[in-house]
Formats: structure tokens, C-alpha cells, sequence
């Protein structure tokens, strides 16, 4: 199949509302992790080669059936979710911040990466609990 326009891996893809930022890391979070405010989005990405964004998320099964499980429709929701209600942020071993949404005795995690302008999703995935340390908490 032919790639279309739609199909940029450097596109940015909107939430319900037609919006492109899902949820925000502000100014006393940006100060707490020593890093830029803005806000966080969701591009459409690569599977595997250079792994970020949907479509990164979207080509690993077990992980579809994992946010699934959580009871949501798809991982765009989920991502979604995330976004607009975490709580915490865990800094990864590879420098990454993870942002942990607490839910029902687990972590509703999104990996974000700071591109210079804003805060993009390179993964999501539910953790019994996130073991990285906390690095903000609201």
C-alpha cells in the first residue's frame, strides 16, 4: 500500500476534540525535572525502525491487549487519558520521562521525549507499578 500525507510519521494526531495538546507539563514540573514546559502530543510515528508515536505503540500486540485490558478502546484513548491526568513523573534509565497516571492499584504510563517544542509520546504502556524513581509528583 502506498504511504499517504496522513501517513507522516511526523504528524500530529488530535485528540476527540480535534486538539493536538492531550495534557500539559507546566512550569513547577518543567522546574522539578529541570526541563521544558509545553505541552504533551501524540505523533503518528514508526513501528519499529525508529520506534515512537501510535504507530510504534500500536505494532506491539501484547501492549494493544494490555491497555485493552484497562478497559480502553483503543491506545489513542489511552493515551489521551494519560496525558490529561498524571500525577507523576519517573525518570527512565535511558533519561526519558515517564508520566504515571495512578488507577486501581496500578501505573498508567506514557514515555514522553522533549523535542524542543513540545513533549512527544514515544510509548504507553500499564505497569503493576512504575519502579523508576519519582522524579515530580503534583
Amino acid at each position: 500500500m502506498a504511504e499517504t500525507e496522513n501517513d507522516d510519521p511526523e504528524r500530529i494526531l488530535t485528540n476527540h476534540a480535534g486538539e493536538q495538546d492531550l495534557g500539559w507539563i507546566d512550569a513547577a514540573a518543567a522546574a522539578a525535572i529541570q526541563l521544558s514546559e509545553g505541552p504533551i502530543r501524540l505523533q503518528y510515528g514508526y513501528p519499529h525502525e525508529k520506534s515512537f508515536g501510535l504507530r510504534h505503540i500500536t505494532a506491539n500486540a501484547s501492549r494493544v491487549k494490555a491497555i485493552n485490558g484497562w478497559g480502553f478502546v483503543s491506545c489513542q484513548n489511552y493515551i489521551w487519558d494519560v496525558a490529561a491526568n498524571w500525577q507523576r513523573l519517573h525518570q527512565s534509565p535511558n533519561g526519558r520521562i515517564i508520566a504515571v497516571w495512578p488507577q486501581q492499584g496500578a501505573d498508567l504510563a506514557i514515555v514522553l521525549n522533549w523535542t524542543g517544542a513540545y513533549w512527544s509520546v514515544l510509548t504507553a504502556l500499564p505497569f503493576r507499578w512504575c519502579k523508576q524513581p519519582i522524579i515530580y509528583q503534583k
